[in-house]
């Protein structure tokens, strides 16, 4: 495997490990998976058997508190121990803004 579909395919399922915090807003559920290419588009959908059995070799845990975003062409992660953010986004659904 390259190492570029590697990474494509590590990002993917650390994504879908974020599962229970999205999981409340309907967008992940167990085997999801975002799987999100160098340019910043993405796919998504349930990771066969062996697909979560290949990235599993090298995927790593995401903690809860954490914000995944593209700036500039680049995908970065975050922390939000607090929860800020997904309470800011929470209140702007709400609102209507």
């Amino acid at each position: 495997m390259s190492i570029g579909k590697g990474l494509l395919l590590a990002v993917g399922l650390a994504m879908a490990t974020a599962a229970p915090a999205f999981a409340a807003d309907g967008g992940l559920d167990d085997g999801m998976a975002w799987v999100i290419n160098p340019g910043g588009k993405y796919t998504s959908g349930k990771l066969s058997t062996k697909g979560m059995t290949e990235v599993m070799k090298t995927a790593k845990p995401l903690g809860a508190g954490v914000v995944v975003f593209m700036h500039q062409g680049k995908l970065y992660m975050a922390e939000d121990p607090k929860g800020t953010l997904y309470e800011m986004r929470r209140d702007m659904m709400m609102s209507g803004t």
